[in-house]
């Protein structure tokens, strides 16, 4: 049976009412960061949004493709779960998007949905065989992650508008909603039914999750909440303005990554908030979130785009490294891959560089641009990115989806 809680007949101070004791229940057990996934389950991978995957094995150049699908709209971040690619499509035709889950062996058709709304925007998270998608309209719903892909339930988010990708873990879906002010909303995976909310200042922000909190950032106002309460851990402040929709944050051993359109990228110290240092001063694109590694000598190393090109930077510090530059058309927030940064281009080229120098491993002709919204563009197409699992490489590029073996 599905449920749609718009329907649901109990008031909101009802229903809160009613999900307290659950709430209370939770917060009894310790909230445990979940070891690292094996499957690409959000955006930038994992929850954490580090973009840092290990895959057995070397996967070296040069790549093989396995399969590739022209899917006709823009291509979203790939979930790779149970054996299955589950990407959301800009609709060519219509205001909306498509949803597929794809075969990872052969990358045909499993199943495939349309989901409606006002804008071509839409993103996914997957957990524990269920996959959430949450729309531009701000409606939450949640799938069978299997051959059926059966609809499970729907939840309007009462603030309607999103623009950032939701995040899945420990039985809650994590998903914002802003419209005039921003809230982020905690619902439970089985029922759909809201757990709790929390009402923010403005903009909208994705929630990346590590060392017992969920951190969103909004703006120059950053936040550390207890997951399963909502609980405040931390409230930062800061004495700027401006910032834009849809940013995503980065937990990282203890550090906070994420750059904030007008201002730059910044690093925040999880534990309390306090800004440690910026990582990139001028002015860029909010919906990049870097990617990162830790180097053989055991310190911690960042890698995020400056408009020109993509560089390295000392995860603690902010100091810069390498660069690299596909004639300033690289574009897409980048991974690691077994100390290996993936990263992309307008050019359609797809670029496997050495972590630790730079230097270009290998470089693979992908057929289309791989390229990603840009402000302005915020709802015309969903969050795209790479993802690794399982011995694959999916790769988004444009309207076509691409796997690759090593």
């Amino acid at each position: 049976m599905i449920t749609d809680t718009r329907t649901a007949p109990r008031s909101r101070t009802a229903h809160y009412r009613a999900t307290a004791t659950f709430v209370c229940a939770l917060a009894t057990a310790a909230f445990v960061q979940p070891a690292k996934a094996a499957d690409a389950v959000a955006y930038q991978m994992d929850i954490a949004h580090d973009g840092n995957t290990t895959m057995a094995g070397d996967f070296s150049a040069p790549l093989k493709r396995r399969w590739v699908r022209n899917l006709e709209g823009m291509v979203s971040y790939p979930l790779i779960a149970k054996g299955m690619v589950f990407v959301t499509v800009a609709d060519t035709t219509n205001e909306g998007v498509q949803f597929y889950a794809l075969s990872l062996k052969t990358g045909e058709t499993i199943w495939h949905k349309f989901v409606g709304g006002h804008y071509r925007w839409a993103n996914a998270a997957y957990d524990d065989g269920r996959v959430f998608l949450l729309d531009s309209d701000g409606m939450l719903q949640a799938f069978m992650a299997d051959n059926s892909g059966k609809h499970l339930w729907t939840t309007a988010l009462p603030r309607r508008q999103s623009s950032a990708p939701p995040v899945a873990v420990h039985g809650l879906v994590y998903a914002d909603g802003s419209y005039f002010g921003s809230t982020l909303y905690a619902v439970d995976e089985q029922t759909g039914q809201i757990v709790w909310a929390r009402l923010n200042i403005a903009g909208s922000s994705g929630v990346a999750v590590g060392d017992h909190g969920i951190y969103a950032t909004y703006g120059c106002n950053f936040y550390k909440y207890e997951p399963l309460s909502g609980v405040a851990i931390w409230k930062k402040h800061n004495d700027c303005s401006g910032g834009s929709d849809g940013n995503n944050p980065a937990y990282y051993r203890k550090h906070l990554y994420f750059s904030n359109f007008g201002h730059g990228g910044y690093i925040l110290d999880a534990t309390d908030g306090h800004i440690v240092g910026p990582y990139l001063n001028n002015d860029i694109v909010d919906k990049f979130t870097p990617a990162l590694w830790t180097s053989p000598t055991g310190g911690i190393v960042g890698f995020a785009l400056n408009g020109d090109g993509l560089f390295s930077f000392d995860g603690k510090t902010g100091a810069p490294g390498w660069t690299f530059s596909d004639n300033g058309q690289v574009t897409v927030s980048p991974i690691v891959l077994n100390n290996l940064v993936v990263v992309g281009s307008n050019s359609g080229m797809l670029y496997m560089l050495d972590a630790a120098t730079g230097k270009q491993v290998s470089a693979t002709k992908v057929g289309a641009p791989i390229t990603t919204p840009f402000a302005g563009t915020l709802f015309n197409a969903p969050n795209t990115g790479f993802a690794a699992s399982a011995g694959v490489l999916v790769v988004p590029a444009s309207n076509v989806l691409v796997a690759y073996d090593p």
